[in-house]
């Protein structure tokens, strides 16, 4: 097998490795340099291999670019506890609130609901549960993942390009030992491409939309139809209607 197809099957299972190690880590992002140093050393194993026709994949490596110039990657997310007269008519004002704003329901039960509403529309969402209620209790969370994201970004192109070069190896094969060589590191780099798309898939649906979650509390006291209606919603951030009762 010449060296060519060593230095390539070398760094396809190195590529491999490092993006199966990406796909276990929960909650940590991985480090694109690592990846990056154990790939090009992998080429740089073969000192014969030809600079044009057989010249690895560009391998893009971590570090300042136009990309650091974008909005940060961030995952917006509330709890909330709410004071309403009927549960269930608050139920459906807030599943209302996220259709409209072009979000989702993902879960509801007697007293709570779960939506999701795009990222622009968050703060919008949380200011208009006050019209639903009494906020009582919230807790907003904002999570930076821009490394994570830019990690596997960067490791998905690096996975794409090698597989690319992997399969014009392939077409090339001169004999079924190179051939079972290649395919089986194709193989492996497919499956780990696959769960590194999955990845960013999900990180990108998770920054795309926010996640609120609220809980409903009935009001004690007078019947529903008995109770007015504060004239001004400022009035509710003073906590006036526990004051008076309704």
């Amino acid at each position: 097998m010449g060296k060519t197809f060593q230095a390539f099957i070398l760094a396809a299972g190195l590529l491999a490795t490092s993006a199966g190690c990406a796909s276990c880590a929960m909650g940590s992002a991985p480090s694109a340099n690592v990846a990056y140093e154990a790939e090009r050393g992998a080429l740089a194993a073969s000192a014969d291999v030809p600079a044009a026709a057989e010249a690895p994949p560009a391998i893009a490596k971590a570090g300042p670019s136009p990309a650091a110039a974008q909005p940060r990657k961030v995952i917006y997310s509330g709890r909330f506890r709410v004071v309403v007269a009927e549960i269930d008519r608050a139920l459906a004002a807030v599943k209302a609130l996220a259709t409209d704003c072009g979000g989702y329901m993902t879960r509801m039960t007697a007293s709570s609901i779960v939506i999701r509403v795009p990222a622009e529309q968050f703060e919008a969402t949380v200011e208009a549960l006050a019209d639903v209620g009494t906020v009582i209790d919230k807790d907003i969370t904002a999570q930076d993942v821009t490394e994570e994201y830019e990690d596997l970004a960067l490791r998905l192109r690096n996975a794409r390009a090698l597989r690319e070069k992997l399969e014009q190896l392939l077409a090339r094969a001169k004999d079924v030992k190179e051939v079972l060589a290649v395919e089986k590191e194709l193989a492996r780099l497919r499956e780990q491409t696959e769960l590194l798309e999955g990845r960013l898939n999900r990180l990108k649906n998770r920054v795309a939309y926010a996640t609120l979650s609220v809980t409903f509390v009935k009001v004690s006291g007078a019947p529903a139809e008995a109770r007015p209606s504060l004239p001004f919603r400022w009035l509710k951030t003073l906590g006036v209607e526990r004051l008076l009762g309704f």
